[in-house]
């Protein structure tokens, strides 16, 4: 009878030890245990069991504003020739040699003002991507971790947060007029045997749940009090997209994206 349990333990450890052991080492996992914490203030659970959340229960939507960035290149030649001429908007990130990592940011790349007393409750998004993308591999050698990573995040600057005794429960610093919170964008990666090219198209967009910014998160996620999300939504808002991206093994990617902002009327 042991000897049939010790057996039996060294079976079910080999066929359960491969599984646990590619989550620490997948170079993927650290990044998408970033993305659920980073989803959790959005995808908070319902407030009330009725309607999941009252502060906006029952009351009509208004379109409140629209950021858009310009035409973003990654391209191993941001020339002229390759790129044609740029507008004020647009950018050219230059990617390092093959199987180099790229790593880039780009600030400011679209914004927004929205006015004081615009809405009630909660600034909701449609966030939307259009990004065409090509992985390579001409090195003359198998590659693993061919890749590319799209993260908007987004600074939002409102007088409420002035105050030098309020402190950003994320940074441990106070927030200085401003914090900044992100949503989901694109990651695809792939190994590419030598030679190996494949062109995809992704053009996703990220709905509102319970918004880029709210009564709720505003509470729960940052700590303000009701008096200071009362400021907070009588008071201007500027919206600032910025634009964090990785890339590894990819002939050339285009850029776009845009998110239309909308909220529950007061």
């Amino acid at each position: 009878m042991n000897l049939r349990l010790t057996c039996l333990a060294a079976i079910i450890a080999a066929i359960a030890t491969p599984a646990f052991a590619k989550a620490p080492t997948n170079p993927d996992w650290a990044q998408a245990r970033k993305d659920m914490q980073a989803a959790r203030i959005e995808a908070a659970p319902p407030i009330t069991a009725t309607v999941g959340d009252a502060d906006s229960f029952n009351r009509h939507v208004k379109f409140i504003g629209l950021i858009s960035t310009g035409f973003i290149y990654v391209l191993p030649d941001c020339s002229v020739d390759s790129t044609g001429p740029l507008g004020p908007e647009d950018h050219c990130v230059l990617t390092n040699a093959a199987p180099g990592i790229t790593n880039f940011t780009i600030n400011d790349a679209g914004r927004m003002l929205i006015p004081a007393k615009t809405a009630n409750s909660l600034f909701c998004h449609n966030q939307t991507s259009i990004v065409t993308y090509a992985f390579g591999n001409d090195t003359g050698a198998y590659q693993p971790n061919a890749r590319i990573v799209l993260t908007p995040n987004y600074v939002i600057q409102n007088a409420a947060l002035n105050d030098p005794s309020m402190i950003d429960p994320n940074t441990g610093l106070p927030f200085n007029g401003q914090f900044t919170t992100s949503l989901a964008g694109i990651r695809h990666a792939r190994s590419l045997q030598a030679g190996e090219h494949q062109t995809e198209r992704d053009n996703t967009t990220r709905a509102c749940i319970a918004g880029l910014v709210s009564k709720q998160n505003l509470r729960d996620g940052y700590g303000l009090t009701d008096a200071q999300i009362k400021t907070f939504f009588n008071s201007d808002t500027i919206i600032t997209m910025n634009l964090v991206g990785q890339t590894q093994l990819v002939d050339f990617a285009t850029v776009n994206y845009g998110t239309r902002f909308y909220g529950d009327e007061r």
